[in-house]
Formats: C-alpha cells, sequence, structure tokens
C-alpha cells in the first residue's frame, strides 16, 4: 500500500476524486479556489456555503471522497457538519483545515475528523493532504470495509491502562516519561496519541516517528485533554467473549514493538519500527470493537488450523485487518513507512522498500512474539531465505530469540 506513488483509477469525467469544501468567507473562498485551479483537471472540486447545503451533499446519491470544513465556521459547526458525516456517510473521509489554530487544537476540537491540514494556504501542502487522502481511499476498494473503519476515531482501550493514566493525568507532578510509559501499554492510545500529532498533514519539519517524542510535542495537558473527551471516554466496550483475546493481542503488539525496534537498533528507522510493531494488529482491534461477531468468527475458524488469520479474514472480509489497519493510519496521516509495515508485517517482500527496514523489522518482531523458537521462513518461502540472508539479518537471529523469550515470559 503505497498511496503516493501509484495513480489512482479516474472517473468516466477524468476526475480522480470529489471533493467539497465548506467555506464560507468568500474572499477565503476565492483564494482556495485559485489555489486548487491546478487540479481542476483531476478532481472534480466543489464549494459549499452553508450549513444545510453541506448536509444535502453528503446526502446526495453522487459520491464524495472528501469533506473539508475550515474553521471559518464556529466550533459548533464544525463539530455538527463532521459528525453528520460520520454518521450519514462514513466512508467519506473527513478533513479540517486550520486557519487561525494549530491542527492539533483543531483535531482536539473536532474528534471526528480523519485529519486536519495546517495552513490551507500553503498550496503544495494542501494538495499533498488531500492527495494522500484520496489515494488511500483508492486502495480500499469495498465500501462497507471503508464504512467500518471511518464509523468513528474512537479507539478501545484496556480498563486498567486507561483509568491508571487517568490517575496520573490527575497528579501534579506527573511527568511526560511516565505518561508515555502507560500509553505504551496499549495500543489504541498510542495510535490517538500519533493520530493527534500526524495528521497535522506535513505541518511539523518531518514526521514523528516516536511515541515518546509525540507525547513530550503534545504535552500533559493536550494529552490530559484527549483522554478526558467524550469521544474518546466513550470507549468500546469489548465483549466479554473475546476480551481475553484482545488484551493478548495488546502485550503481543507492544512485544512486537520492542523486538522490531531492537532488529534496527543501530538504523534511523528504529523508532518507526517499534509504532509499526505497536500498531501491526490495530486492524483486529478494529474489528473487535466495530464487528465483534466478525472478530469471532474469524477467531473461531482459526482455532482450526487450517488457513491463516489473513487467508480467513480475506475470504469473510474482502480484505485482510492488516490492511484496514494501515488505511485508517493512513489517513490519520503516520508516516508511509509505518502504514507500509503494517499494511505488509506478514509478507514484508510485498513491501514497497527493497531494503531492510520497518517492514522487515515488523515481520521479524511479529514472528518471534507469536513464537521465539519459530523458523522465520519456511522450505517453500525462498525468496524471503534469499533476502533475508543477503542482508545478513540472521546474523543477530539468536539475540533477537533471546530477547522475545525474555518478553514473553515477562
Amino acid at each position: 500500500m503505497n498511496p503516493e506513488s501509484e495513480p489512482p483509477e479516474s472517473d468516466v469525467n477524468g476526475h480522480v476524486g470529489r471533493i467539497a469544501i465548506w467555506e464560507a468567507d468568500a474572499q477565503l473562498r476565492e483564494a482556495l479556489r485559485t489555489l486548487l485551479a491546478p487540479y481542476s483537471s483531476v478532481w472534480a472540486l466543489e464549494f459549499l456555503t452553508t450549513d444545510g447545503a453541506t448536509r444535502e451533499r453528503i446526502k446526495s446519491p453522487t459520491s464524495l471522497d472528501i469533506l473539508v470544513v475550515t474553521d471559518s465556521a464556529s466550533l459548533a459547526q464544525r463539530q455538527s457538519l463532521v459528525r453528520c458525516v460520520q454518521d450519514e456517510k462514513p466512508d467519506i473521509v473527513r478533513v479540517v483545515c486550520s486557519h487561525y489554530s494549530d491542527a492539533v487544537t483543531a483535531l482536539l476540537s473536532v474528534p471526528f475528523a480523519h485529519s486536519a491540514i495546517d495552513n490551507p494556504f500553503d498550496g503544495d501542502v494542501l494538495a499533498r493532504g488531500l492527495s494522500r487522502a484520496i489515494r488511500l481511499r483508492q486502495t480500499m476498494a469495498c465500501i462497507d470495509v471503508r464504512r467500518l473503519i471511518g464509523s468513528t476515531n474512537a479507539m478501545p482501550a484496556v480498563p486498567k491502562t486507561y483509568s491508571e493514566l487517568v490517575s496520573a493525568l490527575a497528579d501534579s507532578t506527573t511527568g511526560i516519561l511516565q505518561v508515555t510509559e502507560i500509553i505504551e501499554q496499549d495500543v489504541g492510545m498510542s495510535a490517538r496519541i500519533m493520530h493527534l500529532v500526524s495528521s497535522a498533514l506535513f505541518a511539523l519539519p518531518k514526521p514523528m516517528g516516536a511515541l515518546g517524542g509525540a507525547v513530550a510535542y503534545l504535552g500533559v495537558n493536550a494529552i490530559r485533554a484527549l483522554v478526558l473527551a467524550d469521544e474518546i471516554r466513550a470507549l468500546f466496550p469489548i465483549p466479554p467473549s473475546i476480551a481475553g483475546e484482545v488484551e493478548r493481542l495488546q502485550a503481543r503488539s507492544l512485544t512486537t514493538a520492542k523486538l522490531a525496534q531492537e532488529t534496527l537498533r543501530n538504523s534511523p528507522h528504529a523508532d518507526d519500527a517499534f509504532l509499526a510493531g505497536m500498531f501491526h494488529g490495530i486492524g483486529q482491534l478494529i474489528l473487535a470493537a466495530r464487528a465483534p461477531s466478525r472478530f469471532l468468527a474469524i477467531s473461531r475458524r482459526l482455532m482450526d488450523g487450517e488457513l491463516s488469520r489473513s487467508q480467513i479474514e480475506q475470504e469473510l472480509l474482502g480484505v485482510t485487518s492488516a490492511q484496514i489497519g494501515a488505511y485508517l493510519l493512513g489517513l490519520w496521516g503516520l508516516p508511509m513507512n509505518i502504514v507500509d509495515a503494517v499494511a505488509h508485517h506478514e509478507c514484508p517482500e510485498e513491501s514497497e522498500h527493497e531494503e531492510f527496514g520497518v517492514a522487515w523489522a515488523t515481520f521479524i518482531g511479529w514472528q518471534l512474539s507469536e513464537n521465539p523458537e519459530g523458523e522465520l521462513t519456511d522450505a517453500s518461502d525462498h525468496s524471503r531465505s534469499h533476502m533475508l540472508e543477503r542482508w545478513h539479518s540472521l546474523d543477530h537471529l539468536d539475540e533477537w530469540r533471546s530477547l522475545a523469550k525474555s518478553l514473553t515470559a515477562a
């Protein structure tokens, strides 16, 4: 999955995306129209000026790819309009633009948005952000799955971890390091933190690749606002029938993250590997929270031992949970090497990146977290074995196995 390299398909008029922009201010509207004029041949652009027209457009049978709401609208308007899209057409990508506030504040104020574009009057920033969202959307062909993914940004959190974080945030002496150590125990909370930082699309000097750095960038006050917000507090209940499996997934995710990071210990991408390992199973978490009956059906089929999880998911859903997780992380603006690694953690040879990098590190972490003594390849994986040997990646395998044993025994 690399939406920034593959040419997207066009409609009958040659457009590759339908984008509606809410902007009531006439001067700002004309400025945006001028900025986006070079893309009019590839994007079908619409400008909406009233709440009523926007709601009618959302309900129109002619589909939209993206709705952009600027902060010329009042906070109440932005919340209402973006929430309306989430409820009525959850497959539409929801973007807020921040003329007057920073993107993190915009997302905290409108938690139903997938992403925020900081400074929409920078034409390159705006175009790259919209282009990425359109291309990502076209990688997920099944509208039912897009609706499932887009139905909310809220992520389930382990109650014990959530309560521990709330208690820590209530203490004025709590520092960034302690907050980070709690958050990294939970996939859902970690993902929402990275969402806040990453989806200020391309606004940061470079992508934020470390959870600790993201927590420090936001600060304790912003973390507190996120955790206590109504959208986050209304966490999805996990049915008792799958609660144990979800807790195991959470634990395995942290183990995978630490192993993946160790695999790239001397690389500048070690922090990216940690996040990719942490989020490799986020698609399963989405299914557990939003479609528990499907998650349970997949888990039961998996017990038969005849097919892998991804094969069962492909059969029952038409996509894999890895693809589901990568799609959401992509919409949230996480760095594309992390998105790619999540999508290909079971098949790193299909990654867009040919070198030994984040996708391969995540694969190794994922494999060893399941079985520290297991083989990374089987007799039929000639190409995978050749690639690992070519990179001398297996030279440190005994060290990685030893770490995996200590982590899984903890």
